[in-house]
């Protein structure tokens, strides 16, 4: 009887060590993914900064468009 309930405790102590494994494995997944997060958040920032440049970029080559329109003979 002993000897079983030491078997059962070594079981139990295998399966903590896999929770744990696996918790830790978890943990690491769940900071990746703030990570990966953080970085989808930067670059849309940058994209809409961006858009906003090339907008501004588009009027300016209209107006240029406009002003070589009145040298045209």
């Amino acid at each position: 009887m002993a000897e079983e309930a030491k078997q059962l405790n070594k079981r139990a102590d295998g399966v903590l060590a896999v929770i744990a494994d696996i918790a830790a494995v978890a943990e690491n997944s769940a900071a990746a993914s703030e990570e990966v997060a953080a970085a989808t958040e930067e670059q849309t920032s940058t994209m809409q900064i961006i858009l906003q440049e090339a907008d501004k970029l588009l009027k300016e080559a209209e107006k240029l468009k406009d002003a070589i329109g009145k040298f045209k003979l």
